[in-house]
């Protein structure tokens, strides 16, 4: 039987299998990015028909929620929910003028845990707040434009991006922009992404109406009337019950023909590890310093250049499934109930289900799958022994570790290196890998010699 080689992989096929990534992140359903682009790319070939346009559209589209993760302890402490039901909010109700459905929401979900007078004066607060959009746009905002840089787009991308959450009458962010002010290409990331969010919990025809409800305070008139005029057609819809999604996605890349580089491969990886460190003040910088110790374990250890560039890919990424973890959980102060220990055991599953849709990230799917896993079978998810675990998943182990014991707490600043050295030997070898933490020590003590911080 013939055996042909795989086809390259493209540059929006990268992104767009790693969406789901998104999803999580920002809360929404699985599938909400890539329907989000179906429907904007509907919209954009009516607007503006060109190459260049459509294809800075479609990135913009696949990566309008890159720094979502950045606002959502702000978000949280604001509206008392957790983060799932603070984003459902933010996008069905218009906050400019609440709404029985809106008030009964917010009766229902903020601030459980206050004491009834405190809970009563925190809603009153909140249903108040007519700048909520506009403040957890600030920081995700700002951190968009930082991540979607590494993705190497162009400044219309990035433009649009960042001004996701603007609305036509000015009461959006980060920047209060208005009207024409705000970048065409932001107000259809916008207005597609509102529609697919309603159309999943109300349908198409109430999604619909509350958009045209909404023209002229959150959307462009002329984009509210195209939206009317394509449903009515039945062209707005096009695409977005495929099946295959996916597939629908890759179909309506402008220019499918740029293959996704070694260089291409890291500028992503590095990108999605900013998106992960910046869902939790516990979680800043986690994922970059595990891949710095991560590739110096695997140097020290002499494995193969190949082997060193999976390794670092997948220390970037180990952590990606806990995009789906609650921040109630990722900030609690005191110990967690066995039921949210369960939910943090998951993540590393659930980065493992990620990563193996993408071409090419095979092999750094299982190293993050096993990365909690420890030697006398102790470890999670499926509790595997030393037989079961390669150098990989050992080297990936040791320097998470230590990044995340040696990490200040809320009860607790940070530790010094000897001492979370002592820890970790503490668990070698029966969890740990000797020669795995062996290596990290002769990099530690390398360090101080150099005066290095690590």
């Amino acid at each position: 039987m013939l055996k042909f080689p795989p086809s390259p992989l493209i540059f929006s096929e990268l992104v767009a299998s790693l969406t789901y990534a998104f999803d999580l992140g920002s809360s929404e359903h699985s599938g909400h990015t890539l329907r989000t682009c179906v429907l904007g790319m509907n919209l954009g070939r009516n607007i503006c028909p060109s190459l260049e346009w459509m294809s800075e559209l479609y990135y913009a589209l696949l990566l309008k929620d890159v720094g979502t993760t950045s606002s959502t302890v702000d978000i949280c402490e604001r509206m008392g929910m957790d983060e799932p039901l603070c984003r459902l909010a933010l996008r069905v109700f218009d906050w400019s003028k609440p709404t029985w459905p809106q008030i009964r929401f917010v009766l229902r979900y903020a601030f459980r845990s206050k004491p009834l007078f405190s809970r009563c004066k925190h809603v009153l607060r909140l249903l108040r707040n007519r700048r909520l959009v506009w403040q957890s746009a600030r920081q995700r905002g700002v951190t968009s434009e930082l991540i979607a840089r590494k993705f190497d787009r162009s400044e219309a991308t990035i433009d649009a991006i960042r001004c996701v959450d603007e609305r036509w009458d000015g009461s959006g962010g980060p920047a209060g922009l208005s009207k024409d002010e705000i970048p065409l290409m932001a107000q259809v990331c916008s207005i597609a992404q509102t529609l697919e969010s309603l159309e999943t919990v109300l349908g198409r025809e109430e999604a619909v109406r509350i958009i045209e409800d909404r023209s002229s305070t959150w959307f462009d008139p002329g984009l509210v009337a195209l939206v009317v005029i394509m449903h009515e057609e039945g062209t707005l819809w096009d695409g977005a019950d495929t099946p295959d999604l996916m597939r629908e996605v890759l179909s309506r890349d402008p220019a499918p023909e740029r293959i996704a580089s070694d260089d291409a491969f890291e500028n992503v990886c590095s990108a999605f590890a900013d998106m992960i460190d910046a869902k939790s003040h516990y979680t800043f910088m986690h994922s970059q310093n595990v891949a710095l110790l991560t590739e110096a374990i695997a140097r020290q250890l002499q494995l193969d250049e190949e082997k060193i560039t999976s390794l670092r890919r997948a220390a970037l990424l180990h952590d990606i499934g806990m995009l789906g973890i609650s921040n109630s959980i990722l900030d609690k102060e005191g110990p967690l109930t066995e039921q949210q220990w369960a939910a943090v055991r998951e993540h590393p599953k659930h980065s493992y289900d990620l990563l193996r849709k993408v071409r090419g990230f095979e092999s750094i799917a299982r190293i993050t799958r096993d990365h909690h896993e420890r030697l006398d079978g102790s470890g999670y998810p499926q509790g595997l022994t030393a037989e079961n675990i390669d150098l990989c998943a050992r080297i990936l182990s040791v320097a998470d570790v230590y990044d995340a014991v040696r990490s200040p707490r809320a009860y607790r600043d940070q530790l010094e290196p000897e001492l979370v050295l002592q820890i970790m030997e503490k668990l070698t070898p029966h969890q740990l890998d000797a020669e795995c933490v062996a290596a990290l020590k002769r990099i530690l003590v390398e360090a101080k010699h150099h005066d290095i911080a690590i």
